[in-house]
């Protein structure tokens, strides 16, 4: 088994969409209903395999209430420079025992790391 998706609670699915794509370069794998009623829009990562379902935020689950998703990279000084160019507020990289990280919020105030692992 595998991941195949994460659920990230939002506001505005159209807004929270075009974040993602033009800003962090997901792409747009497909959009639907579940429940009877309830839209999700699923995107994919840049070279990624687990895909990011945005739905509307709920009582259980509000928007910006998903913290701490990691997207992982080869070389976090160069994706965090390449983000920041494109408008991203992320915070300084830090280093840590199991590698070097930035933090940054999507526009509802989910949090998520940018990651590169030691080798």
């Amino acid at each position: 088994m595998q991941i195949a998706a994460i659920t990230i609670p939002v506001r505005d699915q159209a807004a929270a969409a075009a974040f993602y794509c033009d800003v962090l370069g997901f792409r747009r794998a497909a959009s639907g209903t579940i429940h009877g009623d309830r839209q999700y829009v699923l995107l994919q990562p840049p070279g990624g395999i687990t895909g990011v379902s945005l739905m509307a935020e709920s009582a259980q689950m509000p928007a910006g209430s998903a913290q701490g998703t990691i997207l992982q990279t080869l070389d976090v000084d160069n994706e965090c420079a390449k983000l920041a160019r494109k408008g991203l507020d992320l915070s300084a990289i830090t280093d840590a025992d199991w590698g070097r990280f930035a933090t940054f919020t999507d526009i509802d105030g989910n949090g998520w790391l940018i990651a590169e692992a030691r080798r």
